[in-house]
């Protein structure tokens, strides 16, 4: 019941209301209709009474609407006369000469004829509305006051006063004004400029209810200024506000001038840049709000242009412009308002197919670029975005010396230098450069360049300027061409080039990587504090006839603060073909230790790697992760690894660059034509050569290693070689090395023949090369070996010579001399001499079968049988001492006496040949010799270059000492008996026929050591041209085949010449000048 009893209440209720709301209804729609009767016929009486009383009679009314109209526009109006008529329903009048006079009483308009159509508004109004105005050849004045505020016709435009503009408020209510054939007279008072006249003026001004505004402008300028122009604008102002308060207006404005002298127009028009030339056209769009220009836009046709666009920047001068401009202004809501503010809040500007040609030559192609820049404001960063088409960033940045462009931007452009094509790239940032605290690129580039940059401290915050994060170096290149899409956190490229050049200061000493071909596809992830990862997908280049490429990650941990905190982790394959050894040095890090740079880079300096891997995996830290070997092997290669291999082809190597002989000549001979391989196996370096040569030598298995490349100022070059090759080659090798000095020279005038085995092995500590250390060893293989050219041949030589960097020794070396056995050993003593030990046995057939001297083969033809003999080879300090001893038991003699010995007696003997070092291309050496008792001999001798040896003074002494003449050669005997007969021609016999024949008898041939200019002595008996003489005291001297001789015996005393005969046949022809002569009875027959 209780629910049903609340039902009918509210039914009860809603039925009084609706018969409270039926009844009002009902009253406010009687009281409508009524007054829309009464408004009705209360038009239609006003309608009747204008049409046929007001009208009619509307020169009785021109006072009253000269008065009206005064006080709608400000001023005075005068109307020479009035007429009226209709238009549909709207009233018309025509004015004629209608004048508005200003307050200082000048004519600020002069209207020929007037046609206005009032509007039915203006009863709501309550003052004139128009419906449309009319204006045929007007004269108006528009100026600008010395106060800068505008009047037109005399009405003031000044937003500051609210009761001036009534005339400007009047104007823009009414619904439509048109001027037709006007002239319009611009005056700068402002400024001082001379009046402009603008003619041929065609207005139209269209006002709509709720603040609309639009105006069009067709007017001729002065023939200087250019075509005629057209000008038309469209403005808005909030409802309610008064219409002439341009500081609220919004709206924009239009513009067409085409042929302008910009130079011209300058004269009537604010410029924002200095201009001393420039025609062309203009079409602009200006947006205007708030008194502020908003934005800007304009088509551009210019040609010969020269404009200042800074007070501190060079005047720009350009051939040609073209293409579109705008620029737009942010603005903020209730912001600065009625005041110019452009670019303080903000700014965007833009071209657009936008092209530039200097008077220079340099174009800017056409390109469309947008860029965007926001101030710091509440809190937040400053903010830019840039995107761009088909722009030529190398000539706008050539440009931009020009430009008015912020410090920061400036310093930029100078910093990178742009140059290229960016396709279609798009950017954003915020902060200021060089502090952005993010940014985002993305976009396609075309033939882009720009500079490398050097690597930035963090610097801390100063004043205003917040503080600059660190920056690690940058790399520049040339010519690159892909895509990129990056951000402060990382981003992704991919790269497609040609002719393409990388600059790395920061990471080569040569920074320029010029390559013919790169492809790259890489992206990385950039986590601020914690880590940088860049993982390459792929990347391919070639360069001529290198080609490689790369794929892989590496992971850089980072400091909070920035920078590194270590140089990370990395996963990494390449593979490289065709590399030019010799421009290794280009590709070294800038990190790599001075000594180990310098090596790599003058010491490989020819041939080409192929088919080479790489191989590195871990934590750079430990790179190149050596391996210490034994238990911690597994660790160490969990840790990391480093693996690179090659193949060599036609790889030339010198082992020791840096250091020369005096001639400029390599330290060590060059390898060349090595074929091989080179491989990097962490930290180890090994350069295998499976072939190659050296000064014509054929190596094999030559291995060139630097065991622990992370060794620094210990770091190790050991190179192991051997050879099979004839001896001489070996000896021109050792000749062209520092063992030459290591060992004084003891194999300077050395020749060989047959072929030899060499092993050898360097130690070469690539910061201090001095420090080498050699060992060597040739193997002799039957070889024929000159030790000296004054010395017999070794034939079939056998055994080992070792050397090192401090001398040489022989062991079990073995030869054949002079047909016999020879053994030698010994080497390079203690304080630094070579010592070498003979032994060895003389035969006289071995000398007849092998002596090189025709001499000693002759001598040999009268000695028998064999003997021992001993004896040594020392060199020291470039001075020679050879030494030889014998008994000479076993070895037969067939000479004169005291030369003749059956080969059972013993006659000792001792040689010895000592050489001074050479000087100045001429060597000396003295030779001693000593047989028995009885005979000596002495020689001093002398050779320049290659020339034989020549006996400079040298003396034979029987039964005394040798002489020492001054030059020439002498013989003085003391004998009880001598056969000179038998002397002469034994020394003919061994010398050679005619050998002895020289003028002086020191000639060049073993003569030389035998044949006397000048004998003396004492002899019991002398044997002389077949004639004996007894107790001879004999003095004498050859020369030119002559003997002179002073002679004193018991058979002759006086002077006696022999004259040899010319082909030494005979006795030749004796001359004599006797003091006494005693001839033996058993001579007389021969007399």
């Amino acid at each position: 019941m209780s629910a049903l009893e609340g039902a009918l209440v509210r039914w009860r209720r809603l039925r009084a209301c609706y018969r409270y709301a039926n009844l009002a209804s009902h009253h406010v729609l009687g009281f409508t209709i009524k007054l829309v009767l009464l408004l009705y016929f209360g038009l239609a009486l006003l309608f009747l009474a204008l049409r046929y009383a007001i009208l009619p009679n509307i020169d009785l009314y021109k006072g009253d609407i000269e008065a009206a109209a005064g006080r709608a526009l400000g001023n005075r109006v005068t109307i020479a006369h009035l007429e009226a008529g209709w238009q549909g329903i709207h009233p018309v009048l025509t004015l004629g000469d209608v004048r508005l006079i200003d307050r200082g009483g000048r004519q600020v308009l002069a209207l020929p004829e007037v046609t206005a159509a009032l509007s039915w508004w203006s009863l709501a109004a309550f003052e004139p509305r128009l419906h449309a105005l009319e204006v045929r050849s007007p004269q108006l004045d528009m100026r600008r006051g010395r106060d800068g505020i505008i009047s037109v016709a005399g009405i003031r435009l000044d937003p500051d006063k609210r009761d001036d503009g009534r005339g400007a408020d009047w104007l823009l209510r009414q619904r439509e004004i048109v001027i037709r054939g006007g002239r319009i007279d611009w005056t700068d008072e402002l400024r001082g400029r001379p009046t402009l006249a603008l003619t041929d003026v065609t207005l139209a001004l269209l006002n709509r209810f709720g603040g609309g505004h639009r105006f069009a402008l067709r007017a001729t300028p002065p023939r200087a200024l250019g075509q005629p122009l057209d000008v038309r604008a469209r403005f808005r102002h909030r409802f309610g506000a008064r219409p002439s308060d341009i500081a609220r207006w919004k709206g924009e404005l239009y513009a067409d001038l085409r042929g302008a002298d910009l130079v011209a127009w300058k004269q009537h028009v604010d410029l924002p840049f200095q201009i001393a030339s420039g025609r062309g056209s203009v079409r602009a769009w200006l947006s205007v709000d708030q008194a502020r220009v908003a934005g800007f836009t304009a088509d551009l046709a210019l040609a010969d242009v020269n404009a200042r666009l800074g007070t501190t920047l060079e005047p720009l001068e350009l051939a040609r412009i073209s293409g579109r401009l705008a620029a737009r202004e942010e603005m903020l809501p209730g912001k600065d308002e009625g005041k110019p503010t452009f670019g303080a809040h903000g700014h965007t500007i833009s071209l657009t197919d936008f092209s530039v040609t200097t008077r220079d030559g340099q174009a800017l192609p056409p390109a469309t670029l947008e860029q965007t820049w926001r101030p710091a404001r509440d809190g937040r960063p400053e903010t830019g975005e840039l995107s761009a088409r088909q722009l030529d960033i190398g000539a706008l940045a050539a440009l931009a010396g020009y430009l008015p462009l912020p410090p920061q931007q400036r310093q930029m452009l100078l910093d990178y230098a742009p140059r290229g094509r960016l396709l279609d790239v798009a950017a954003e940032w915020e902060g200021r450069y060089p502090a952005l605290r993010s940014y985002r690129v993305h976009g396609d580039v075309a033939g882009l360049a720009i500079n490398a940059q050097p690597a930035r401290a963090a610097q801390p915050a100063r004043g205003d300027q917040p503080a600059i994060p660190a920056r690690p170096a940058t790399p520049g290149f040339q010519n690159l061409s892909g895509s990129i899409d990056a951000s402060q956190n990382g981003g992704s490229v991919t790269v497609d080039s040609t002719a393409l050049v990388l600059h790395m200061p920061a990471w080569f000493a040569e920074p320029a990587l010029p390559l013919d071909r790169l492809d790259l596809k890489a992206r990385w992830n950039f986590d601020p504090g914690k880590q940088l990862l860049v993982e390459v997908e792929r990347l391919a280049f070639a360069q001529g006839t290198l080609s490689g490429s790369l794929s892989g990650r590496h992971s850089l941990p980072l400091l909070p603060g920035g920078g590194a905190a270590g140089p990370g982790t990395a996963d990494i394959t390449g593979t490289l073909d065709g590399f030019a050894i010799n421009s290794v040095g280009r590709f070294l890090p800038l990190g790599t230790p001075e000594h180990l740079a310098g090596w790599l880079g003058t010491a490989l300096q020819g041939g080409t790697l192929r088919d080479a891997h790489l191989r590195l995996r871990g934590d750079l830290a430990g790179f190149p992760f050596r391996a210490t070997g034994g238990v911690n092997a597994v660790l160490e290669r969990a840790r990391g690894e480093f693996h690179a291999a090659g193949r060599l082809e036609n790889a030339r190597l010198e082992y020791a660059p840096d250091h020369r002989h005096a001639d400029g000549t390599p330290l060590w001979p060059v390898a060349e034509n090595i074929n091989g391989r080179i491989e990097f196996d962490r930290a180890r370096m090994e350069i295998r050569g499976d072939t190659l040569r050296t000064m014509g030598v054929a190596l094999s298995n030559v291995k060139a290693v630097i065991p622990d490349l992370g060794a620094h100022e210990k770091m190790m070059l050991e190179i192991d070689g051997n050879a099979a090759a004839p001896m001489q080659e070996f000896l021109r090798y050792v000749a062209a090395s520092p063992v030459p000095e290591w060992i004084g020279h003891f194999l300077d005038e050395t020749r060989a023949g047959g072929n030899a085995r060499l092993g050898l092995r360097l130690r070469m500590p690539l910061a201090h090369l001095p420090d080498t250390k050699v060992q060597g060893s040739l193997q002799l293989l039957g070889n024929d070996i000159s030790l000296f050219p004054e010395l017999p041949q070794l034939t079939a030589a056998e055994g080992k010579i070792e050397f090192w960097e401090r001398g040489v020794a022989l062991n079990g070396v073995g030869a054949s001399f002079l047909g016999g056995p020879l053994g030698l050993s010994g080497g390079t003593q203690k304080d630094g001499s070579i010592a070498i030990r003979l032994h060895g046995i003389l035969s006289a057939e071995g000398m007849r079968r092998t002596a090189p001297v025709p001499a000693l083969r002759r001598l040999a033809q009268r000695l028998s049988g064999s003997t021992p003999y001993t004896g040594s080879v020392v060199v020291r300090e470039g001075r020679r001492l050879v030494t030889l001893e014998s008994n000479l038991a076993g070895l037969g003699m067939e000479l004169p006496v005291p030369l003749n010995k059956p080969e059972a007696d013993s006659l000792p003997l001792r040689f010895v040949l000592a050489g001074e070092p050479t000087v100045g291309n001429v060597a000396r050496d003295e030779i001693r010799l000593a047989l028995g008792e009885g005979v000596a001999a002495r020689y001093l001798r002398e050779k320049t270059g290659r020339a034989p040896w020549t006996v400079q003074r040298g003396g034979i002494g029987i039964n005394v000492p040798a002489p020492q003449p001054d030059s020439g050669m002498m013989i003085h005997v003391d004998m009880r008996a001598l056969n000179v007969d038998g002397w002469i021609a034994a020394g003919k016999a061994i010398a050679g026929e005619g050998e002895g024949s020289g003028s002086d008898g020191a000639g060049p041939g073993f003569a030389q050591y035998v044949m006397p200019t000048v004998i003396g002595g004492r002899v019991g008996e002398l044997t002389i041209g077949e004639r004996r003489l007894a107790d001879v005291i004999l003095g004498a001297t050859h020369l030119r085949d002559t003997w002179q001789a002073n002679l004193h015996s018991r058979h002759a005393s006086g002077y006696v010449t022999w004259a040899e005969t010319g082909g030494g046949q005979g006795v030749g022809k004796v001359t004599a000048r006797l003091a006494s002569l005693v001839i033996p009875e058993s001579s007389e027959a021969e007399v």
